[in-house]
């Protein structure tokens, strides 16, 4: 449970006139060239024409706990039917063209601006048309899970392609979670530390993808504000039932599936099942200790803690690095038991993010999975 994005376009702005001079990414700050110095020219984005968008209504929350109001779930599914965009709902996309799309390219550099503007929005807006295809009882489990594959795989090729250099492409992933969508934020860390893990086939990495979109489903009805307050370690101040949503939200997304979302492997269900596990045994919603969960378990819960960490220190004023979050889960003065990752895991996760030799460090076609 993580919530909503880190930085907002409006909080984007706001940084960029506070400095004057660009964005904090990762601890950073990334410089925009001056207009009359143009900066080297982004990526060309696939060739197609821009698609006409409808601006969903602000209340949402964004990423995975977005608020399926009546109100949005019409307009998705009013633009996804729409001819204007020429796909279906599972297939709608909002483009960017212009100035915002070079914004994109320039910040995220080693992805052309189409592909960081998925990871920062269209992603959102597509899944919010599938949870509503997910509540309509007309709609085909076939369809369901046609949609979600689409979504889950255009995310995996962004985040984590089979290409060579992969190994470097992940760790170039983790400086840009901050601007992120929640859902691609905890993708492509989960997959980094399944590459650091040693889990390095195509099918882990489409499990752990997929789990991903899919985990935190029955969030939909709990306020970005309520979810800040839950990150904060202030539950005190939350109305019963909507701790009890948010406590119970793996076990109830794990039903929704099973209901609504046609046949899934056992794999990802153990992983949106346990997403919130820990090594302590003090996580939720059923407070088992993850060591006796699948090891792909472990690596999801990981990354959940690990952006919550980080989104957690960005409400309170503060930016951390991927590495600076992990560092915290080392807690040296825990005892062991009471950890709330293995420390075995969590040290093997920053010696790999410490690694300067990833260029030169690449997977061969058998580890990736290629046949």
């Amino acid at each position: 449970m993580v919530a909503g994005d880190f930085l907002s376009d409006e909080k984007i702005r706001a940084l960029s006139r506070h400095t004057d001079s660009g964005v904090y990414v990762d601890g950073s700050l990334l410089k925009r060239e001056a207009p009359s110095e143009p900066s080297e020219p982004p990526e060309p984005a696939e060739s197609r024409e821009p698609v006409e968008s409808r601006e969903l209504p602000s209340v949402m929350a964004e990423g995975p706990s977005l608020r399926l109001s009546s109100e949005s779930l019409e307009i998705a599914r009013e633009s996804a039917g729409s001819e204007e965009s020429g796909e279906d709902f599972s297939g709608t996309r909002v483009r960017l063209s212009g100035p915002k799309a070079e914004e994109f390219s320039s910040t995220i550099r080693h992805l052309s601006s189409h592909q960081a503007e998925f990871l920062r929005e269209s992603i959102r807006d597509r899944l919010l048309g599938i949870y509503g295809r997910l509540l309509d009882p007309k709609v085909s489990h076939e369809a369901n899970v046609e949609a979600l594959g689409q979504v889950s795989a255009d995310l995996l090729e962004t985040i984590a392609p089979d290409i060579s250099g992969l190994m470097l492409r992940l760790k170039q992933n983790a400086k840009y979670l901050h601007i992120m969508n929640d859902t691609a934020a905890i993708a492509a860390v989960v997959v980094l530390f399944a590459a650091a893990d040693g889990q390095t086939s195509r099918q882990v990495f489409k499990e752990l993808t997929y789990a991903t979109i899919l985990m935190d489903l029955t969030l939909s009805d709990v306020s970005r504000a309520d979810l800040d307050l839950f990150l904060l370690n202030k539950q005190s101040e939350l109305k019963p039932e909507v701790l009890e949503t948010i406590l119970k939200h793996p076990m109830n997304s794990h039903e929704l599936l099973n209901r609504r979302g046609g046949k899934t492997s056992d794999l990802v269900g153990q992983l949106v099942l346990g997403h919130h596990e820990l090594y302590s045994g003090k996580g939720y919603p059923r407070k088992v200790r993850s060591d006796n969960l699948a090891p792909l378990v472990r690596l999801l819960s990981m990354a959940v803690d690990s952006i919550e960490i980080m989104k957690r220190s960005h409400l309170l004023g503060n930016v951390l690095s991927l590495e600076q979050a992990v560092e915290e889960l080392l807690e040296p003065q825990t005892l062991p038991h009471l950890r709330r990752h293995s420390k075995r895991l969590v040290t093997s996760t920053l010696d790999f993010l410490r690694r300067d030799d990833l260029e030169n460090m690449d997977l061969s076609k058998k580890e990736r999975g290629v046949r």
